[in-house]
């Protein structure tokens, strides 16, 4: 059984996706949910063409109010961003949801040192534990600066684009920055997300792993959100039942859906 709410989901408005926010709508009604929410990318400051990666939160934000309105009594629409962390940027993120009024806020992070590890060269010359670890410490670097997310999105990401695919990844070798950033994230009263986008790439956990999910629970978390991270409407929801039974199976009874950065609780 998939949760009722995906709340990580991207349409034509990111850079990496085509698809019309409607598609994307039928897909998330015809897959059973009664909750989406749009989080397109907000990347400020990324290296390449600038502005690639800044969505405009008033242009999809009229797209997703015309499906509210279209959709009404079908399915609960949200407005979203995904904010891609980097030293600085805290105080633009501010300006942005006080602007734009955002429901829900992902922090991610999609760069480290600059260069973005989704590029097999990113790799090269580098040890693979080593890059893991500054990704893990660039994490707890963010979320202690940033101010406006209310879950923190995919958190061992950068597993799924390692040169061994995260077969050499143990995430018990860089615990102790693992569990700064899952302290941090329950001290503030924030969520975890578990991304189930790993599944449809062929992997066996989400993001972040089990064992992650575990220790969290075991520190006293207890928030959670779900997104399928998809960029195309046959990916939405996917994996999701798979994310949600091991939610289930680690203690987890509830997780989260937010309107205007106020979590909801609702059963698992």
């Amino acid at each position: 059984m998939i949760p009722g709410a995906d709340l990580h989901l991207h349409s034509v408005y990111s850079e990496d996706s085509d698809a019309p926010v409607e598609s994307m709508v039928l897909a998330g009604i015809n897959a059973g949910l009664d909750t989406m929410c749009f989080t397109e990318h907000i990347d400020l400051d990324f290296p390449g063409p600038p502005g690639a990666w800044e969505a405009d939160p008033a242009a999809y934000g009229s797209a997703v109010c015309e499906a509210r309105a279209k959709y009404s009594g079908q399915i609960r629409l949200l407005f979203g961003a995904e904010f891609g962390m980097q030293d600085g940027l805290a105080a633009r993120y501010d300006d942005l949801d006080a602007r734009f009024h955002f429901d829900f806020v992902l922090a991610s992070v999609h760069l480290l040192e600059r260069q973005d590890p989704y590029y097999p060269k990113f790799w090269e010359g580098k040890e693979e534990k080593d890059v893991i670890r500054r990704y893990f410490e660039a994490i707890l670097e963010n979320i202690r600066l940033m101010n406006t997310w209310d879950s923190l999105a995919h958190l061992d990401y950068v597993v799924r684009y390692s040169p061994s695919r995260g077969a050499s990844y143990r995430w018990e070798d860089h615990k102790t920055v693992i569990d700064e950033i899952l302290r941090h994230v329950i001290r503030c009263g924030r969520s975890l997300e578990i991304n189930s986008s790993p599944y449809r790439k062929g992997f066996s956990q989400p993001n972040p792993c089990g064992g992650i999910l575990q220790r969290y629970r075991d520190l006293g978390g207890r928030l959670i959100t779900f997104g399928s991270d998809a960029h195309a409407p046959e990916d939405v929801a996917g994996g999701m039942e798979k994310a949600a039974a091991l939610a289930r199976s680690t203690g987890f009874e509830t997780y989260q859906v937010y309107v205007g950065h106020k979590p909801k609780e609702q059963p698992l």
